[in-house]
């Protein structure tokens, strides 16, 4: 089926087109284990910027938020301008029709019950929302 407002012969001249262009592919190195995957891709998937233990207090002027990783930054909590912390929350906040994806293959709600048979070959208890 061919994209909304193209004609099938349009649709298939575009992937023709896009078939003889040279593609520059970056690829990043493998991870070791599927947790640096899911930490990864668990951050554009059902989360917000920020998750709410994170912002620590306020003072009046500028937002207090816990360092993620504290130990990287030698210290555990940095302040933010009220407008700035604002600025960029709001920059999260997807344009109205634009399509975001909450869960996908396995995770959507739709497919439970593939989910919970690969779960069961892999020796893992049935999932339960």
């Amino acid at each position: 089926m061919a994209p909304v407002g193209m004609s099938v012969q349009q649709c298939l001249n575009l992937l023709n087109k896009l078939g003889r262009m040279k593609w520059h592919a970056e690829i990043e190195p493998a991870y070791e284990h599927a947790k640096g995957v899911y930490k990864y891709v668990g951050r554009y998937l059902r989360r917000g910027p920020i998750s709410e233990k994170r912002i620590v207090g306020y003072d009046g002027e500028s937002v207090i938020i816990a360092y993620a990783h504290s130990e990287k930054h030698g210290q555990r909590t940095f302040h933010l301008k009220s407008e700035t912390f604002i600025e960029r929350l709001l920059s999260h906040v997807p344009e109205k029709g634009t399509h975001v994806v909450r869960a996908y293959g396995l995770f959507h709600p739709n497919c439970r019950s593939k989910l919970n048979q690969s779960r069961a070959q892999l020796g893992q208890a049935e999932y339960k929302p």
